[in-house]
């Protein structure tokens, strides 16, 4: 995380949240404690207040923000679509 100035600073966080139910988008991820679950994307600021999240639920792409003229990975389109929701 970048310090800068007082309410500045941002972090995005992927977690998967413990689900034992049936549903189209379920998520297995090896390394995660919880391996079967609801994967999110979290923005939180520099002091732990969540300020707004997506849930994964298959190809997000058309949901997520683009800036014209830039060909972006999804993994830079996530932060960016959370900051212009907040």
């Amino acid at each position: 995380m970048n310090r800068g100035p007082a309410g500045r600073d941002l972090c995005v966080d992927e977690s998967l949240l413990l689900f034992k139910g049936r549903l189209a988008f379920e998520q297995y991820i090896l390394t995660k404690r919880a391996l079967f679950g609801i994967k999110l994307f979290e923005l939180y600021t520099d002091n732990g207040i969540l300020l707004d999240f997506l849930v994964y639920h298959g190809k997000m792409s058309e949901k997520l923000v683009t800036i014209a003229g830039h060909d972006m990975l999804t993994s830079e389109k996530i932060p960016i679509t959370l900051m212009e929701n907040s």
